[in-house]
């Protein structure tokens, strides 16, 4: 699997993204991988060798909620994944789905 880290290509400069509400804020994080990702599709291909069984993209934003109320604004984080499956045999398809939804996970052991 190949795993690519986006977010200083996504967001350069590490500005803050300000939204105001957390739902229009994720809606957003997550376009702008999609919309990456997609842009981007025949260049992942031209690097795939016979091993390559999927790309793992990722990027992380840090925000603001800009609400009506004080109690409602909050500092936001943000961690958008996407995982790409090649085309493979059943039991690559077994292996990788055997791992890939906890690549996600953050809580601890």
């Amino acid at each position: 699997m190949v795993a690519l880290n986006l977010t200083d290509i996504l967001n350069p400069d590490a500005m803050p993204i300000l939204q105001t509400s957390f739902e229009t804020y994720r809606h957003f994080s997550a376009e702008a991988l999609k919309h990456f990702v997609r842009g981007h599709l025949e260049i992942f291909a031209m690097k795939r060798s016979s091993k390559t069984l999927a790309v793992l993209t990722e990027f992380s934003t840090q925000g603001f909620i800009l609400a009506e109320r004080k109690e409602d604004c909050s500092f936001v984080n943000c961690r958008e994944g996407n995982v790409s499956l090649h085309s493979m045999k059943a039991k690559d398809r077994d292996f990788v789905n055997g791992f890939w939804r906890r690549l996600g996970n953050q809580d601890p052991i």
